[in-house]
């Protein structure tokens, strides 16, 4: 398909909204998803939805890499399109919805979203639990096999599948029971096999023997959605990297399984929606609805795109028929009684041997868990001497850090040098103390006061200084990639007051340095009242002074180069959208956000710097709303990034934009708010700012 053949795939205008697919535009989560022509869900413009979700709340977990099982491609960014029909479809406020993905998930995670959803949903209302990932039935010895769903930790052996995994009927469906109680509905979502096989029919336990499920039969008062019968191996969508059944159930409330019109999606519509998909695909899987038939949500009205002409260039996928039983056949002269008293005996002292080594694990388990607490309130408590040491010498030299000089590099050497290597020792074991000032403090004796003080730019750029800082990074309240919160240390630096601007931008391509904004090819919403920031000869401007838009990872830095300078790393931009690292939700402060504080919900961008009153304390421009702005970073979870304010520079598949837009909702402006995208993704919202 080439650049602009998605333009014959236009969909059908929906209540005035016109929708298309920009196919190519869209690589989530990798260059080659959605290859056969299926739209990612969590980039298309979502149709018309009418809300009411306002009472619901959901946990969604989707798995892509786990640690020791085979990888579940896309399961992650189906969650993301969940996430984006939830809130900006059926209205479910942002704090009542919980994504959870990648390899740091783990089971208390869950237990703990899951409980607070429960409490959170309304009694009138529908707790959604969704799952992408890998599933096993799974049971203690002696004990009730049942289905679990597998976390990025599970190891491939039974103890971990039941440690680590989380059991459908004795778990999940326990810790949503509260809201079963208050008289609120709950509907599963397992885009999961329970055989004990991969998407590819590979075995998850080499030679290992799993009892097959009698039935996939929901839990007491529960609606379960599942993507296979007990017996099926579940797969990707035909012929794209995405799990194929969270896909279609979604696809399905969007509009494309709303059979008999009447603009609402129940739950067996989007069951067989999926089913039907299957069968034309020549696919085994077959997907069942277990429980009451809900009512999942009010249709988008969305017609279904001509995926029938896909599914034959789509390979159908095999699955492994399993080999013969065989009996062993006793010789007639069997003493049969014998024989079963001694198994009974044999069994008998199996279970005596399982209780007998169950309860001095239990009881070795307690022991280390005591000492491990002993230890880490030790280390916690001799850590927090040393951190408050770190504070008082660091606020003694903050000033020649600031503006460093060959007086100062004595007492900033011996800084580092004292603290460079921080730990403390407890019983003989050290535990290293991390110093982010430090970084801060090398920084300064390599630079000795390189930079300026503001002003304005040779590319036009008007320059903010940002004094650095140490500052929580991250938020505890906010999705799962915006925690662990961890301390960062930011060096100064300054940031430009503003998006970069068409006119800044035709300059770059003036010269010859730059390429021109792809504005044929980025535009989604066609026909909206956006307009193209440029005519495409560059002899004029009609919207000079709107951000630039239509402009991927590289064509940002191609600029930033030009400009002499970069783009801003994740920490220094959040640094300067929370007011030089204060506690602040938004760049202004804590109120809520409004239209004379940031450009959002509208129909499109507006000159830079025309929401003065939402500006940072340093007087820093749109760092919340109009467009999104591309960072340095390469996307991936808070536990691997660096701590010295400097960019993720671990290559991934995906980069990082920050500050929502102009069409957004007000819950995604928070400073803490991540999104992201493959590094040649272009859109009408999202443009750029510079940092040096």
């Amino acid at each position: 398909m080439n650049t602009h053949s998605w333009k014959r795939h236009a969909w059908r205008v929906v209540a005035g909204v016109p929708l298309a697919l920009a196919l190519l535009a869209i690589l989530l989560p990798a260059p080659a998803a959605l290859a056969q022509g299926w739209p990612a869900l969590e980039a298309v413009p979502l149709p018309a939805q009418g809300g009411g979700g306002e009472a619901d709340a959901a946990v969604l977990i989707g798995v892509d890499e786990y640690w020791s099982l085979p990888p579940v491609r896309g399961a992650e960014a189906n969650m993301a399109a969940w996430e984006r029909w939830l809130i900006d479809g059926r209205k479910v406020p942002n704090s009542k919805v919980e994504l959870l993905r990648g390899k740091s998930i783990r089971k208390r995670q869950v237990q703990a979203a899951v409980e607070a959803a429960a409490a959170k949903v309304g009694a009138s209302g529908t707790l959604y639990l969704v799952f992408a990932g890998h599933g096993a039935p799974a049971g203690r010895k002696g004990g009730k096999v049942e289905p679990h769903l597998l976390l990025a930790n599970t190891d491939p052996n039974m103890e971990s599948f039941v440690e680590t995994g989380i059991g459908v009927d004795s778990e999940l469906s326990a810790w949503a029971a509260p809201a079963v109680g208050k008289g609120a509905k709950v509907v599963a979502v397992l885009d999961a096999c329970f055989t004990g096989k991969g998407q590819a029919g590979e075995a998850l336990i080499e030679g290992g023997q799993f009892a097959a499920l009698s039935s996939l039969a929901a839990p007491s008062r529960l609606t379960m959605l599942t993507a296979a019968s007990s017996k099926d191996i579940t797969g990707p969508l035909p012929g794209a990297s995405r799990p194929a059944f969270s896909y279609l159930v979604l696809a399905a409330l969007r509009g494309w399984g709303d059979d008999n019109n009447d603009g609402m999606v129940t739950a067996q519509e989007a069951v067989d929606f999926a089913a039907k998909v299957m069968r034309e695909a020549q696919r085994a899987e077959r997907p069942a609805l277990s429980g009451d038939d809900l009512p999942l949500g009010k249709s988008g009205g969305e017609a279904a795109p001509k995926y029938r002409d896909w599914l034959g260039r789509a390979v159908a996928a095999v699955v492994p028929r399993p080999g013969p039983v065989v009996t062993p056949i006793l010789g007639a002269d069997a003493d049969i009684a014998a024989l079963a008293a001694q198994a009974e005996r044999a069994e008998a002292d199996r279970k005596a041997a399982d209780e007998a080594a169950r309860r001095a694990e239990e009881a070795a388990v307690a022991l280390a868990a005591a000492k491990a607490a002993e230890s880490r309130r030790l280390v916690a408590q001799a850590q927090a001497s040393l951190r408050s040491q770190v504070e008082r010498d660091f606020g003694a030299i903050r000033r020649l850090v600031e503006a460093p000089s060959d007086a100062a590099r004595p007492a900033l050497e011996a800084f580092v040098a004292k603290y460079g290597a921080a730990s403390v020792s407890i019983d003989g074991v050290s535990h290293l103390l991390e110093v982010p000032e430090v970084a801060l403090v090398e920084r300064a004796l390599a630079s000795r006061g390189a930079g300026s003080g503001g002003g304005v730019g040779p590319a036009g750029i008007e320059w903010v200084r940002i004094e650095g800082g140490s500052f929580q990074m991250g938020s505890s309240n906010g999705h799962a990639d915006e925690k662990p919160m961890r301390r960062v240390a930011v060096p100064s630096f300054e940031l430009a007051k503003t998006e970069v601007t068409n006119e800044q931008y035709a300059r770059c391509v003036a010269d010859g340095d730059c390429k021109q904004a792809g504005y044929d090819d980025c535009e989604l919403w066609t026909g909206s009242a956006w307009e193209k920031g440029a005519v495409p000869d560059g002899s004029s401007l009609r919207r000079g002074k709107h951000p630039v838009v239509c402009v991927d990872w590289a064509q940002a830095t191609a600029f930033a180069s030009w400009a002499k300078a970069r783009l801003p790393s994740e920490a220094e931009w959040e640094f300067a959208a929370r007011s030089r690292g204060q506690s602040r939700t938004y760049p202004w402060g804590d109120t809520s956000p409004s239209s004379n504080l940031a450009v959002f919900g509208s129909r499109g961008t507006a000159p830079v710097c025309s929401k003065s009153d939402g500006n940072s304390a340093q007087g820093v421009c749109d760092l919340a709303g109009n467009v999104w702005e591309w960072v340095d970073d390469w996307y991936g979870p808070y536990d691997e990034a660096p701590t010295d304010g400097s960019a993720r520079s671990r290559a991934a598949e995906l980069r990082v934009f920050r500050g929502g837009c102009w069409y957004v909702t007000a819950d995604r402006l928070r400073a803490a708010y991540r999104y992201w995208n493959a590094p040649g993704f272009r859109s009408n919202f999202l443009g750029f700012r510079l940092a040096r």
